[in-house]
């Protein structure tokens, strides 16, 4: 006997009415964006019989799949147009069409009009209840659905839908019905055919503007790359006015040719253009849909700095828990300005203060594999994160030295890593092992050579943990949303029933990052490979031996380990900032006064800083840059000086003081 699902009555309410309150809101917000899958389709159906566009393109946006990609569930996908459809809710239909950019959805769902429109039953799989379907429908509601979806900027039409629109074109008493929709199949087709010349006259090391007709294209043919790759080279607004606004431009169309305005610097051109568009109409009373969209958009195929510069010039923004926590982690790159985390940061600093301890621990360790360490110190010191060195302030430490496949090269966040070292006195960031890296193989294997143990050929495979690194979520990120979640169970009862609405929301993350990047490599990958024919054509004349040498080079690996007792003295000295206290702990008690003239200056940084020690050799350091050279690679654990190695001795040396 099966049970009924309980609805939530928030939800319920939500189906009803958009409250963009409850968007705001943290605690709604996780409901809105967690719903069980099981329950998904309830509340769709509800938001269906209350023709609510608004919350249904909410819901399908946060629960289902992010718009202008590979959907992630589409059989969910054609059961939600299927509704759509059969309860004839076109403007929702074609709201949702113009986010889906999946074939075989797309083809499924014309599929499913056509063999109506036939009158064919196919039993089990795509026709399931096709001749009770053709009951509630006319041939021109039918043809007004199919119009929409040969009137899709992304569709690329399959054989089974191929053979269906050949059937309809072999009728030899057609309707008017039929003929129009003969009429869009042989528009598509001339459409797909001047696609694919254009795209196979592209050349990729040219970034000229390429002459086409617009009427004639489909512009997310391959991916939306294809247009942001035909909006390219946009000189003044007639271009704009007279030529692309021949391809019906929409909401999202409108968006790309914007990003594609800034990510060639063209930023006055951009700010005419967004007003010839009327862009403030599709974000006015704060539409948080089209704010969504254009902000994923601004990610997907925006340079750097692109989400940031719209929020601020545009105020495309809105305050929210997830929107503000997408924001930071999509601006926290090495390419980002501390300055623009700090607009992010004093904009939303009433969201900010009511992140929670696990949201602020969760935000730390979703950025520290990439974030800038000025931004990472900004964030620590601004939400008052790592007070003291717990099990989460390691866990963070560990995933910066995580490795990471780029570039071909491993890369490490050293600097975050010595940033959190630093601040506590616990461990120290040192070299613990050496890799051999093929640059002309992602998939080759990676030698080792170290005298050091931590890490065996059992203990790292360097193929599976990159690729596992790039392709899925990490075991360690789910060993880490684990230890969190039991953490919070246990030690913190007033978060947990908030963590645990949000313990996927870490994964999800990495899981659309990985997604976007995969959409925007679509075209690209397409591109690349005439790229690399002329390449091999180029150089098939090279000594393959000497490309072979060249293209191997060798890469530190970074571990942390606990300081000893020694160390721990000269990491307090490093992490103490008052001249007074480091004197303590070294027992200094001497000065010399030194003429300017004479230039003393610090044997490891070249400085002549305030706290410069003239030691019992009489060669300069200053305090920190010894303690600290002696905290991470002492080995002998012997004071000593750095450049004479004469064995020092504190208490003779002098603080200077110039005069």
């Amino acid at each position: 006997m099966t049970t009924k699902s309980i609805l939530n009555p928030k939800i319920i309410n939500f189906t009803q009415f958009f409250d963009k309150t409850m968007i705001c809101d943290k605690a709604d917000s996780v409901l809105l964006e967690t719903i069980p899958k099981k329950q998904l389709q309830e509340y769709f159906n509800k938001t269906l019989e209350n023709n609510n566009i608004e919350s249904y393109i909410y819901l399908y946006c946060h629960n289902v799949c992010l718009p202008l990609l590979k959907c992630k569930d589409r059989n969910l996908t054609f059961i939600l147009c299927k509704k759509c459809i059969q309860l004839k809710k076109y403007n929702i239909f074609k709201k949702l069409i113009n986010i889906i950019a999946d074939d075989s959805v797309l083809n499924r769902l014309i599929i499913y009009l056509l063999d109506i429109m036939l009158g064919v039953n196919l039993g089990v799989g795509v026709g399931v209840g096709v001749d009770t379907d053709a009951l509630l429908f006319t041939h021109d509601e039918i043809t007004t659905f199919i119009t929409i979806l040969l009137n899709s900027k992304s569709l690329m039409l399959l054989l089974p839908a191929v053979k269906r629109l050949k059937k309809i074109k072999n009728i030899k008493e057609k309707t008017q019905s039929h003929l129009t929709i003969v009429m869009l199949y042989e528009k598509y087709l001339e459409k797909e055919i001047y696609t694919k010349k254009i795209i196979s006259s592209i050349i990729p090391e040219n970034n000229d503007r390429i002459d086409f007709d617009p009427e004639k294209i489909i512009p997310f043919y391959y991916s939306p790359c294809l247009f942001m790759y035909l909006c390219q080279g946009i000189m003044d607004m007639d271009y704009v006015k007279n030529h692309l606004s021949k391809f019906n431009l929409n909401f999202t169309t409108k968006c790309l040719i914007l990003i594609s305005l800034y990510n060639e610097n063209k930023f006055a051109l951009l700010n005419t253009c967004y007003e010839y568009f009327d862009m403030n109409n599709y974000f006015k009373d704060m539409n948080i849909n089209n704010i969504d969209i254009c902000s994923e958009l601004l990610t997907r195929y925006g340079n750097s700095g692109a989400l940031i510069y719209f929020e601020k010039t545009f105020n495309i923004y809105y305050e929210s828990f997830y929107f503000v926590n997408d924001t930071i982690l999509l601006c926290s790159s090495d390419n980002v300005k501390l300055n623009e985390i700090e607009w992010i940061y004093n904009t939303f600093i009433n969201t900010f203060n009511g992140f929670k301890k696990m949201e602020k621990y969760k935000l730390m360790h979703a950025i520290c594999k990439q974030c800038n360490v000025e931004i990472f110190e900004y964030l620590d010191v601004k939400l008052g994160i790592f007070k003291n060195p717990d099990k989460y302030y390691e866990i963070i430490l560990a995933n910066a030295l995580e490795l990471n496949y780029i570039n071909n090269t491993i890369h490490q966040n050293i600097s975050v890593a010595e940033y959190l070292t630093n601040k506590f006195n616990k461990h120290k960031v040192v070299v613990k092992d050496y890799l051999i890296i093929d640059a002309n193989d992602e998939n080759s294997t990676t030698d080792t050579d170290s005298d050091s143990d931590t890490y065996s050929d059992e203990d790292i495979d360097i193929n599976t943990n990159i690729n596992t690194d790039i392709n899925t979520d990490t075991d360690t990120d789910t060993v880490i949303d684990q230890k969190i979640e039991m953490d919070v169970n246990r030690d913190i009862d007033t978060d947990t029933t908030e963590d645990i609405d949000s313990d996927n929301f870490n994964n999800q993350c990495k899981e659309e990052s990985l997604n976007h990047k995969n959409a925007e490599r679509e075209f690209e990958d397409y591109i690349n490979q005439n790229n690399d024919r002329i390449d091999e054509q180029d150089n098939e004349e090279d000594d393959e031996e000497d490309d072979e040498e060249d293209n191997y080079h060798i890469v530190q690996v970074y571990d942390y380990v606990p300081l000893t007792d020694i160390e721990k003295k000269y990491s307090l000295v490093v992490n103490t900032k008052q001249l007074t206290k480091k004197k303590k702990v070294l027992g200094i008690t001497k000065q010399v006064k030194i003429s300017k003239n004479d230039n003393p200056q610090c044997l490891i940084c070249l400085d002549d800083s305030k706290e410069l020690l003239q030691l019992n050799c009489n060669h300069f350091c200053c305090i920190t840059c010894l303690c600290k050279w002696y905290r991470n690679n002492n080995n002998e654990n012997k004071d000593s000086c750095v450049y004479c190695k004469q064995n020092i001795n504190w208490s003779e040396c002098k603080i200077v003081k110039k005069t």
